[in-house]
């Protein structure tokens, strides 16, 4: 990005000068153009100091020997149409001099609008990213409490098979001793073995759906840690879309309040030109 000139009274009338000697009238346009940018306001008053400066020409201010009125009056004409004439290009030059000026008293409140525009989206995107923050938060937490009751549940069905195995156990130890004891018993004894691979088959499944439980469980844990890792990584990009939320609006505000003083400046520069044009207007 080019520098922006020094802007100076030095820099403003040298411009004007070598405009005025290329058959130019100066003016802030022209004076800005010519020096590669510039505050408008500030090429205004020191373009208004150096026009100020500049001796103008009146019949009525010039001494002249009685003797030789006769002589000059011709002269004199002419010297007073070029007075006006340069009056009247001093009146142009105020008159697009208002225009750039009112040019940029539009721009700066575009820009003021547009600023005030970007902070309050960045405000409504910080919201939003809290809003979803905190939903990302709340499933996590719930698909890990449905996870650590699941398992529970399987745990619990497990150990209650391990128990009913144990007491199948124990009563075909028994009949077997009773079947050694009385023959009798071999039909009690079938029953109870009968009895066991039920139970045995009911264990199987139970550990199966212990294993399934497990596996579910531990996907579980393992979206419920990315979950968290996910809403961790919010909650940094919302930290930092604060911060950048924080860092706009003091810039903006900042600029806002430059602005706002740029265009008090240049609403006291177009209020002094249009004094000056409704002067030579006369």
């Amino acid at each position: 990005m080019p520098a922006t000139p020094l802007i100076t009274y030095e820099t403003v009338a040298s411009a004007a000068e070598a405009l005025r000697e290329e058959g130019k009238t100066p003016s802030v346009r022209l004076v800005k153009r010519y020096l590669g940018g510039g505050s408008p306001n500030s090429i205004l008053k020191h373009l208004s100091d150096w026009k100020a400066g500049r001796p103008l020409i009146r019949v009525s201010e010039i001494d002249i020997d009685d003797t030789v009125i006769d002589g000059i009056r011709q002269q004199m004409a002419r010297v007073a149409e070029g007075a006006a004439k340069g009056a009247e290009e001093r009146a142009a030059g105020v008159e697009e001099d208002l225009r750039t000026v009112s040019e940029a008293l539009h721009e700066a409140e575009q820009r003021i609008q547009a600023l005030e525009t970007e902070l309050a989206q960045a405000r409504e995107a910080t919201q939003t990213a809290e809003r979803e923050g905190q939903k990302i938060g709340e499933m996590a937490e719930h698909d890990a409490r449905k996870a650590a009751q699941a398992l529970e549940v399987a745990h619990s069905r497990l150990q209650e098979e391990r128990e009913r195995g144990d007491t199948a156990r124990q009563d075909l130890a028994q009949a077997q001793v009773r079947l050694e004891q009385l023959p009798a018993l071999q039909d009690e004894v079938k029953t109870l073995r009968a009895a066991l691979a039920q139970e045995q088959q009911a264990r199987q499944q139970a550990e199966k759906e212990k294993a399934v439980a497990d596996t579910r469980a531990a996907d579980v844990i393992e979206t419920r840690d990315s979950l968290k890792t996910q809403a961790e990584s919010l909650r940094s990009d919302l930290d930092t879309l604060k911060e950048e939320a924080r860092i706009m609006a003091k810039e903006s505000k900042k600029e806002i309040s430059e602005l706002r003083q740029a265009l008090n400046e240049t609403q006291q520069a177009r209020y002094k030109l249009e004094s000056e044009l409704a002067r030579l207007s006369k």
